[in-house]
C-alpha cells in the first residue's frame, strides 16, 4: 500500500503519527478501505497529514494530500461555522423564527410542503435546526411530518439544515456554496475545498467503494446542500477544526455557544449536541465529533477539547467507520464516540472484527462458499445477522457476477429470517439477477403479506437492477409493483 504524509509541527507529547503509518495500511486491508486520508491535530495545531491507499480500486491510483472526498455529513461544522458569522454580525438571530427571514412563500422546494402545513413550522429557529431540535425527519423519504415538537428533544436532520440553508441565501443574497467559501473555506484556509461538485473532481478525487472494494462514482452535488455537500482534504478540514478550537473567526461567546451542551440525545447518556457539532463527554475530556455517511464513502472526526488532541478522516469505503475505534484509540488513546453504539440516527457501522467484516473478507479470499459457512456459523450460534447488515454484501456479490453465490446469500438469509420482509425482499431481487421473474415475485409476496408498506416502493432495487444491466427485469418489477 502506498502513502503519503506530512508533518507540520512538533507536538509537545508523542505524536501518534509513527504508529499510524504503521497500523493504517493493515486496518485498512482488514475493513476492504482502498483510499484514506488522515490529519492529525496536537496541541491545538494540525501537526501532521497522511493519505494512504488508492483513489480507485481498479485503477490504482495512489491517494495523495490533495485528494478531495467526500465530506458527506460532517461538512454540517463547517456550515454552521458560517452561519455563526452571520450571528456575529448581527445578520441572524440564534432564536428568531427562521419565517421571520424567509417567508413561507418563498419556500418551493417540494420536501418541504408537506410540512408548511403545520403551523409549527413558525416555530423553528436557526438554534433548533443547527441542534438537531425542529422535529423535522431527516429526510423525505424518513416521512413528512413532524416527529415531535420543536425544541423539546433531539432528532437528526438533514432537512432542518436544508431549511437553515434556504434561510442564509434568502438574508445574504448569495449562493449557498459562495456563502461557506466566503465565510468558512477561505478564513480557515481550506484551499483545496468547494461546497459543491466541481468537474475537476472526476480526476482530482476519491472514488466512492462497496464493501467488496467495487468502484463507484462519486455523488455529484451540483447544487449546494448545507446538510452534506462539502468535498475536502483531511488536512483542510484539520485546519478548520484548529480554527474552532482556538476561537479563530468566531467571537468568544459565539464559540463557547456552538461548543455548549445544548441538546441531550436519547439513549446516548454522554453525547450531546453544540451548534452544529456533538459533543462527547469521556472520563478523558470532553470531546467535539461528528460522522459522516454518503453511503459508500464514510468520514469522521474527533478531537478532545481540552488538550487539542484528535483527528479527521476520510475514506472511500461503506467500510470506512470500521476502524474508528482503532484509530481513536491511536489518536486519543481512548475509544471514539462509538457511532454503532448510539441511536439509530447515527446510522450502523461494523465493526473490522464483526462477523460481516469476516464474512467480506471470506469471500474475497475464499469465495462464496466460505462466506456462506460463516454466515451458518453465527446462525447456529444464535447470533443471526440481520437482513439490512449482510444485504450490502449479498448485492456486490450479485454486481460482480457471481450470480450463484448472490443467490444462495440470499437464499440463506431468507431462511434464518423468514418473518423478516427485508429478507424476502433480498432474496427477490437475487432471483431477478439472475432472471427468475416467477420465484422472485413469490418472494416479494411473501415480503409484501408480511409488511406492505415495504413492498410499496422497491424503486431502489428497479435501479441497481437498471445499473447492473437488467432493465427488462426492472421494467416487469415497475410492472408487478403497480398491481401489487
Amino acid at each position: 500500500m502506498t502513502y503519503d504524509a506530512r508533518t507540520r509541527h512538533e507536538p509537545a507529547t508523542r505524536s501518534p503519527a509513527p504508529e499510524l503509518r504503521r497500523r493504517l495500511p493493515s486496518l485498512m486491508a482488514d475493513a476492504l478501505i482502498p483510499g484514506l486520508s488522515i490529519a492529525v491535530i496536537e496541541d491545538g495545531s494540525l501537526t501532521w497529514d497522511g493519505a494512504f491507499g488508492v483513489k480507485h480500486a481498479q485503477t490504482g491510483e495512489p491517494v495523495q494530500a490533495t485528494t478531495v472526498f467526500e465530506s458527506a455529513s460532517t461538512g454540517k461544522a463547517v456550515f454552521a461555522y458560517a452561519v455563526l458569522k452571520l450571528v456575529d454580525r448581527g445578520e441572524l438571530d440564534l432564536d428568531t423564527p427562521l419565517v421571520e427571514y424567509t417567508p413561507l412563500r418563498y419556500l418551493t422546494e417540494g420536501w418541504i410542503r408537506p410540512l408548511l402545513q403545520d403551523d409549527r413550522i413558525a416555530d423553528i429557529t436557526a438554534r433548533m435546526a443547527l441542534t438537531h431540535s425542529t422535529g423535522f425527519p431527516n429526510w423525505p423519504s424518513d416521512g413528512g411530518e413532524f416527529a415531535f415538537a420543536p425544541g423539546t428533544r433531539w432528532g437528526y436532520s438533514g432537512m432542518a439544515f436544508v431549511y437553515l440553508g434556504a434561510t442564509v441565501v434568502r438574508v445574504t443574497g448569495l449562493r449557498l456554496d459562495e456563502f461557506v467559501r466566503r465565510e468558512a473555506l477561505l478564513p480557515c484556509g481550506m484551499t483545496h475545498s468547494w461546497f459543491k461538485w466541481r468537474d475537476r473532481f472526476a480526476i482530482t478525487g476519491a472514488s466512492q467503494h462497496t464493501v467488496l472494494a467495487r468502484a463507484q462514482p462519486m455523488h455529484r452535488f451540483v447544487e449546494p446542500l448545507a446538510a452534506g455537500s462539502l468535498y475536502t482534504t483531511a488536512a483542510d478540514f484539520g485546519s478548520f477544526l484548529v480554527a474552532v478550537l482556538n476561537s479563530d473567526g468566531l467571537g468568544g461567546m459565539t464559540t463557547r455557544e456552538m461548543l455548549r451542551p445544548q441538546m441531550p440525545v436519547d439513549g446516548a447518556p454522554n453525547i450531546t449536541w453544540g451548534l452544529g457539532i456533538g459533543l462527547h463527554d469521556t472520563p478523558q475530556g470532553e470531546t467535539i465529533w461528528h460522522w459522516g455517511n454518503n453511503i459508500d464513502a464514510k468520514a469522521y472526526f474527533e478531537v478532545r477539547r481540552e488538550d487539542g488532541r484528535g483527528f479527521v478522516y476520510f475514506a472511500n469505503s461503506r467500510n470506512g467507520l470500521a476502524m474508528v475505534d482503532e484509530v481513536g484509540q491511536l489518536c486519543l488513546g481512548q475509544p471514539t464516540c462509538a457511532v454503532s453504539k448510539g441511536p439509530s440516527e447515527f446510522g450502523r457501522y461494523d465493526a473490522v472484527d464483526s462477523p460481516v467484516m469476516e464474512m467480506c473478507r471470506a469471500y474475497r479470499s475464499a469465495g462464496p462458499e466460505r462466506a456462506l459457512r460463516l454466515y451458518r456459523e453465527a446462525d447456529g450460534a444464535g447470533a443471526s445477522l440481520p437482513p439490512e447488515v449482510v444485504a450490502p454484501l449479498a448485492r456486490d456479490i450479485l454486481a460482480l457476477g457471481d450470480l450463484g453465490g448472490g443467490l444462495r446469500l440470499g437464499d440463506e438469509v431468507a431462511r434464518a429470517h423468514p418473518d423478516n420482509a427485508r429478507a424476502h425482499i433480498l432474496h427477490g431481487e437475487a432471483h431477478l439477477m439472475t432472471g427468475n421473474q416467477e420465484a422472485a415475485y413469490v418472494c416479494l409476496s411473501r415480503a409484501r403479506d408480511l409488511d406492505a408498506s415495504m413492498v410499496a416502493d422497491l424503486s431502489e432495487v428497479c435501479s441497481r437492477l437498471v445499473e447492473l444491466g437488467r432493465s427488462q427485469e426492472a421494467r416487469a418489477l415497475r410492472e408487478w409493483t403497480r398491481w401489487h
